[in-house]
């Protein structure tokens, strides 16, 4: 429902980029063979998984708004995939022979790209991070999540069994594992149309379940994917952040 689009397939494959997950994918299609020669069924196991879901990181890559996590099987695969093999030869192979030599080299070669790819992706996360703010700004609004945490279980009396919303994305929604609504929101936000049967929300919103709203903005309606729900009364704000509740219809 959110579409389709090759804009991240179009990124994926720069050569500045693409030469950061070439290597695995490589892996994923020349081990093939040789897993399914070794006989097992552990290494056949992986010599179907490597291939199919290489294809289906491709495939799902394609829907818009994907991002690297959908690649993220076929390399836990492929990781797991050549560990196996070079751990499956060298321990079978005599130790002084040339193939021996050879898959000792080809180990320390596959630990050099992997020591790369570990340096990119720790930057790429680092990068990610500092996108989004300065540390100090986020450490803030952290600091400012578990105080409103804190106001709602101590001071406002918010019980385990109750709910609550939050209209923002940030560290909140963590903090109520089990207790926060809807908390997918780029799902919710870049959908065209519902994604999903959300009348439970509808009438958890309606009929107090969800105890607590907290937003940015002050009290008023709020609306969620086109339904409205108004009569909401501030009763505390902090930091910016407006807790807000209404009595049940």
């Amino acid at each position: 429902m959110n579409g389709t689009s090759i804009r991240f397939l179009r990124m994926m494959i720069e050569p500045h980029l693409y030469k950061h997950y070439i290597g695995w994918h490589i892996a994923s299609v020349l081990l093939v063979l040789p897993l399914f020669r070794l006989g097992d069924s552990r290494s056949r196991f992986f010599a179907i998984a490597l291939p199919v879901s290489l294809v289906f990181s491709f495939a799902t890559a394609l829907k818009s708004g994907s991002d690297f996590n959908y690649f993220f099987e076929n390399l836990v695969l492929a990781f797991m995939a050549i560990a196996l093999y070079l751990g499956g030869d060298n321990q079978r192979a005599d130790p002084n022979s040339r193939r021996s030599l050879i898959m000792r080299w080809l180990g320390i070669a596959i630990m050099a790209y992997g020591l790369y790819f570990a340096v990119h992706r720790t930057r790429m996360f680092r990068d990610w991070a500092m996108h989004h703010s300065d540390p100090e700004v986020l450490m803030r609004s952290y600091q400012a999540d578990l105080k409103v945490r804190d106001i709602l279980r101590d001071e406002l009396g918010l019980r385990a069994e109750e709910g609550v919303f939050i209209t923002y994305r940030g560290h909140l929604e963590h903090l109520f594992v089990g207790q926060s609504m809807l908390t997918q929101k780029d799902i919710i936000e870049w959908s065209v149309t519902p994604p999903f049967d959300y009348s439970a929300f509808d009438r958890a919103m309606r009929d107090g379940t969800i105890r607590f709203v907290i937003s940015h903005e002050p009290a008023g309606t709020i609306t969620v994917m086109g339904r409205e729900y108004s009569g909401y009364r501030e009763v505390m704000r902090f930091d910016g952040r407006h807790i807000l509740t209404r009595e049940p219809e």
